[in-house]
């Protein structure tokens, strides 16, 4: 490793220790405890707005769901009253050439 790695390395872990440090006696401050409760009060709040998006996602598929098979089921009924009538005009042609 170059020589200009190392110092960077041990520069960049120095400043990430000073800031650790600081923020973590800010943390304990009156105005840091404030702004945790602020953040875990916006954390469950954006929790429970994903939940609800999550949920309103999970009913729009499921509605999406239950119409193709409900448009499928139609299909599948069409075609098998027309495979009927094929069926039946079948029938008639043979019995008449008997």
């Amino acid at each position: 490793m170059s020589q200009c790695c190392k110092s960077n390395f041990w520069l960049g872990l120095g400043l990430g220790s000073l800031l650790g440090i600081v923020c973590s006696r800010y943390a304990q401050t009156s105005k840091g405890q404030e702004m945790k409760e602020k953040m875990a009060d916006a954390i469950h709040r954006a929790s429970d707005k994903a939940n609800d998006l999550w949920q309103q996602a999970k009913e729009k598929m499921m509605d999406t769901g239950v119409k193709a098979a409900d448009k499928l089921a139609e299909g599948a009924k069409e075609m098998a009253g027309k495979a009927s009538d094929m069926k039946e005009k079948i029938h008639e042609f043979t019995n008449s050439k008997r």
